[in-house]
């Protein structure tokens, strides 16, 4: 079974909302002149300092400790103790832009992505899935279903079950023979989660009497767009040979900024531009994530 999910662990606790912004805000051009002549275009670099128990604090940068130590000693008096300050910096050579961000939480392990889960693992929803999908198949009407195509759905937030309705295959689909899943969590928040199978094949139902599938997840948004999900790559450009429309844009202090347009019609990926837009002003991106990037959005065909 393949899952495009991954579980990353990290140094991080439970966000102090307590704590001023502004005050931290308020280093970040001071911080910027140290990294800024280490940057080439599309890397990135971090300054992380912790103040710990005795109010020392701590800079876990080999080099500039003693620039970093007295740039933060300006907001020492505001800052809690065994907490980890860390601020991130990305050079966009798109538009030759420097972008940063800060977090800061205490010191402590948690999970930073968990995909998706079923009770019993994923193969125990795949069996109660495909039985009642080779149960219903009614062979009288073997031309009318959307052969060859993916059967797709949504893990939503409160762990129910939306499947989309581009393949008919999913009207004859009971949802009510499967428990609730528990959600995707991105850092402690519970977010949207899209399923795929492969394509289902009428030769082989045909010559094996049954359908056999495997399921792949993906990031999406949480809102369609279009009655269509929109994928999220945190990373790596994807591959664009089923890609309809690809954007890139900066994601850096929980905001997007500066959209390109990489393929497809322009007045769609504009349309998609603003639905994004309007989707990130209601928290509907996962935008519990802290290092500025370039990532990529985009519709498959």
């Amino acid at each position: 079974m393949r899952t495009l999910t991954i579980i990353i662990l990290i140094l991080f606790g439970k966000n102090s909302l307590a704590q001023s912004d502004s005050v931290l805000i308020s280093i970040i051009d001071d911080l910027e002149r140290i990294v800024e002549p280490r940057l080439e275009n599309d890397s990135t670099f971090s300054i992380v300092v912790k103040l710990d128990s005795n109010k020392n604090l701590i800079a876990y940068n080999k080099n500039d400790q003693f620039r970093i130590i007295k740039i933060f000693e300006r907001i020492k008096s505001s800052l809690k103790e065994n907490y980890l300050y860390s601020y991130y910096f990305f050079k966009d050579g798109v538009s030759d832009k420097l972008f940063s961000s800060f977090f800061y939480e205490e010191f402590g392990f948690i999970n930073y992505e968990v995909p998706a889960s079923y009770p019993g693992g994923i193969n125990a929803f795949l069996k109660i899935f495909l039985e009642d999908l080779n149960g219903k198949i009614d062979k009288n009407k073997i031309d009318q279903y959307n052969w060859n195509k993916p059967i797709r759905f949504i893990v939503r937030k409160d762990g129910s079950v939306q499947f989309l309705e581009d393949n008919n295959f999913a009207e004859i689909i009971d949802i009510h023979k499967f428990k609730k899943w528990q959600p995707a969590i991105d850092m402690g928040v519970p977010i949207n989660q899209f399923f795929k199978t492969d394509p289902i094949n009428k030769e082989k139902y045909l010559n094996e009497g049954k359908v056999e599938a495997e399921l792949y997840s993906f990031d999406i948004l949480d809102s369609l767009f279009k009655e269509q999900p929109v994928y999220i790559e945190n990373y790596n450009k994807p591959d664009t040979s089923d890609v309809n429309i690809l954007l890139s844009y900066v994601f850096a202090r929980n905001t997007l900024e500066e959209p390109r347009i990489l393929k497809g019609d322009r007045k769609l990926a504009n349309q998609l531009i603003e639905f994004i837009q309007e989707s990130v002003n209601k928290k509907n991106y996962l935008t519990n994530r802290h290092k500025p990037r370039r990532i990529y959005v985009f519709l498959k065909d």
